[in-house]
């Protein structure tokens, strides 16, 4: 009965040590405007990469460098923040582990519409990276 409390208690504290880091991360990386427009979560028709979700973390699995810090970990999930703007590129960025998506090697996105009108997108992205 003990053992089951420990292990209760152990999981408890390291959920809530991950919800707090989830959430301060989401806070640092607060945005709700770019360039004097609105950011929208929301859309009618969600911003879209060619080829689908496969193909873009195909890509990113490649391309993503992470500091040698991480990789004696074996594994790490790594939360990105973008914005894909009306025409389609990304224009900004925001990881919790200080990663940069690889943009040289992305294809534009196809826009998020809201209402008929291409408009700014928030994606919040979990990437899961297993090292070795």
């Amino acid at each position: 009965m003990i053992r089951f409390i420990f292990v209760s208690i152990f999981l408890f504290i390291s959920y809530s040590n991950y919800a707090q880091a989830h959430i301060s991360f989401l806070d640092s990386c607060s945005i709700d405007s770019f360039n004097g427009e609105e950011v929208y979560e929301i859309v009618d028709e969600p911003a879209e990469y060619p080829g689908g979700m496969g193909a873009f973390y195909k890509i990113i699995g490649k391309h993503m460098k992470f500091g040698d810090k991480y990789k004696n970990l074996g594994g790490l999930k790594v939360y990105i923040l973008f914005i894909v703007d009306p025409n389609g590129e990304i224009v900004y960025q925001c990881s919790s582990h200080g990663t940069t998506l690889p943009l040289e090697y992305l294809e534009k996105w196809k826009p998020g519409v809201l209402k008929g009108k291409k408009v700014y997108v928030k994606m919040l992205l979990p990437i899961g990276i297993k090292f070795g």
